[in-house]
């Protein structure tokens, strides 16, 4: 059970957030089981926005919610013909660029024009219901995973992120993944497990819901991390997102981050920048001011005595954020959506949840918390 008594509570709101959503592409190369845009349904229409309409919602995101990071999803946003001109634009704005794929298109010569163009960060989402070819189980799964750990070490410069959608069939996963990417902390320095919520599928049939606190708990002893931040939801006080900051000396944990440094952290960017962060902008930014402070923290002297005590053993600090998303649900015919919601998007000139965009478009219409 999650104690949000010690953890950070982040001040995220619908008009001062770190991150804004883009789709310019519903196109996949995949139909993955549940879609929440509905890619996997018979029927189904992809199509490209015009990038003048993409630049227009760039620029409400930034007007609107202060954003640090613009993500681009879709679809996949691979297949949108004009993806390099978007990106050029966002950067052009002073704004961090991340991707959503499912990674398919990536090889060397294309993840490196992305990172040359100025992308902060590639989230990868691959897993074992997609009916990619020889992928059965999540150790099939892996072995695409660690290609893509391979490739962006290999072109270097880039983040790497993975996300995966949890059910109840999944749990037992969860030693084999969170071993994976413990091994490869090096270069994987983003982990979402995300909640499937049936609900939020127009095809599911699925009577089962996993319970999100079975989630955060089996996700944080997997780990062996504490939480350090959270969200919270409109219509109830559970949580929405679950933030911990794993710290690794090369892939051995030396421990995580609690929720007062975490606090500094993101109050440090802020003061800065005077703009909501992530992970994607604020690894950069430990100035004096963060070393002076580290004596003075618990979680993070606990860790530079472990560092010290490896000796010869240690290798260079890698720091992976867990992020654990308990998507929306649906209760008394409302939905109760994640307050302060950091993946907003613009649908006919108002924010709403990205996932909640479906459901959006039947009249159910929700703005963003």
């Amino acid at each position: 059970m999650v104690d949000t008594g010690s953890l950070y509570k982040l001040p995220w709101t619908r008009d001062n957030n770190p991150n804004g959503w883009l789709e310019p592409t519903t196109y996949c190369q995949l139909k993955c089981p549940f879609c929440y845009r509905g890619v996997d349904e018979n029927g189904f229409n992809p199509t490209h926005m015009d990038l003048a309409d993409v630049k227009k919602e760039v620029d409400d995101l930034i007007r609107l919610r202060q954003v640090a990071t613009i993500t681009i999803a879709g679809g996949d946003p691979f297949m949108y013909p004009q993806l390099d001109e978007t990106i050029d634009y966002i950067r052009a704005q002073g704004v961090d660029v991340m991707l959503l794929t499912n990674g398919k298109p990536l090889n060397e010569k294309v993840l490196a024009r992305v990172r040359d163009r100025g992308v902060a960060r590639v989230v990868v989402h691959i897993d074992k219901y997609q009916g990619r070819e020889g992928v059965k189980t999540e150790d099939d799964a892996n072995r695409l995973r660690q290609e893509m750990c391979d490739l962006f070490r290999k072109v270097g410069g880039i983040s790497l992120g993975f996300a995966l959608p949890i059910g109840p069939d999944d749990l037992d996963d969860l030693e084999v993944l969170i071993a994976f990417f413990k091994k490869n902390a090096d270069v994987v320095d983003l982990v979402n497990f995300n909640r499937m919520e049936p609900a939020l599928s127009r095809q599911s049939t699925e009577s089962r819901v996993l319970d999100a606190t079975t989630l955060f708990d089996r996700v944080a002893q997997g780990y062996g991390i504490d939480y350090c931040a959270h969200l919270g939801k409109t219509r109830s006080d559970e949580i929405s997102w679950l933030f911990g900051q794993a710290i690794f000396s090369g892939d051995e944990l030396i421990g995580s981050l609690d929720g007062n440094a975490f606090r500094f952290i993101q109050k440090n960017f802020y003061e800065k920048t005077k703009r909501s962060g992530t992970k994607a902008n604020v690894g950069g930014h430990t100035t004096p001011k963060f070393f002076a402070y580290l004596p003075f923290n618990k979680s993070l002297r606990k860790m530079l005595f472990r560092y010290v005590g490896l000796n010869g053993k240690r290798g260079k600090i890698n720091l992976q954020l867990v992020l654990v998303i308990n998507s929306p649900t649906k209760k008394n015919g409302e939905w109760d959506v994640c307050k302060g919601c950091p993946d907003a998007m613009m649908y006919h000139g108002k924010l709403i949840p990205s996932c909640l965009l479906e459901r959006v478009k039947t009249g159910e219409f929700i703005e963003a918390g």
